[in-house]
C-alpha cells in the first residue's frame, strides 16, 4: 500500500512538472514573440514594409485560423459553405487578423509589455495574459490556446475582456442577417483593398 501511495504520488508530482514545463514553454515562445515585434518596431533602419514583414513572422504558426474563421460565423454558416467558399472565407480571414494584428503593433510606442504567467484552465486549455503598459493604463491582453495534435494553438484573444471572435461573429451576423456569404466575402475583399 505504502508503495503504491509512493508511486501515485511520483506520478503526480511528474504530471505536475509535464504540465508547469508546457505552460513555461509557451509564456517564452510568447516572450520571444513579444520581443521580436518589440525589437522591429525599434528599429528604425527597416522599412515599414520590412517591418510588417517582421511583425507577420512573430505570428507565424501561433493562431488556428481555420477555426477561428469557423467559430467567428458559427458552426451553422459553416455548414453551408461549399469548400471553395471555406477556402476563400478562411483565406480573407488570415488576411483579415494579420492586417488588424500589425496596424495594432505600429501603435505600439513606449509601451511595456509583459508577458504574464500562462494558467491550464482545462487539459485542453491554457490562457496567457499579455499586459500593455502605457503610461496613464494599462490593457490586458488573453491569449486562449488549445491542443490540436500535440501543439497548442491560439483560437481566440480578448482585449480587455472582450473576445476578438465574439466581435467577428457579431459584425458577421449582421451582414449575414440580410444578406449572402458571397456578400460578406466581397465586403472582406473591399475592406482589404481599401
Amino acid at each position: 500500500m505504502i508503495k503504491f501511495i509512493i508511486n501515485a504520488l511520483l506520478l503526480m508530482g511528474l504530471s505536475l512538472n509535464a504540465q508547469a514545463d508546457e505552460l513555461t514553454v509557451l509564456q517564452n515562445d510568447m516572450s520571444q514573440r513579444v520581443d521580436k515585434v518589440i525589437k522591429a518596431l525599434k528599429n528604425d533602419s527597416l522599412t515599414k514594409l520590412q517591418q510588417n514583414r517582421e511583425l507577420e513572422s512573430a505570428g507565424e504558426g501561433l493562431f488556428d485560423y481555420t477555426l477561428m474563421a469557423k467559430l467567428s460565423i458559427g458552426k451553422k454558416e459553416w455548414s453551408k459553405l461549399v469548400l471553395a467558399q471555406k477556402k476563400e472565407f478562411v483565406k480573407l480571414f488570415e488576411t483579415n487578423m494579420k492586417n488588424s494584428y500589425i496596424e495594432k503593433s505600429h501603435l505600439l510606442s513606449d509601451e511595456k509589455v509583459v508577458v504574464k504567467d500562462a494558467v491550464k484552465i482545462k487539459k485542453n486549455r491554457i490562457h496567457l495574459s499579455v499586459t500593455v503598459e502605457g503610461k496613464k493604463d494599462a490593457t490586458t491582453l488573453t491569449y486562449k490556446y488549445y491542443l490540436k495534435k500535440g501543439k497548442w494553438l491560439v483560437f481566440d484573444v480578448e482585449i480587455a475582456d472582450v473576445s476578438i471572435l465574439k466581435t467577428y461573429r457579431a459584425q458577421f451576423a449582421e451582414i449575414l442577417g440580410s444578406d449572402s456569404m458571397d456578400t460578406l466575402i466581397q465586403k472582406l475583399k473591399d475592406q482589404q483593398s481599401s
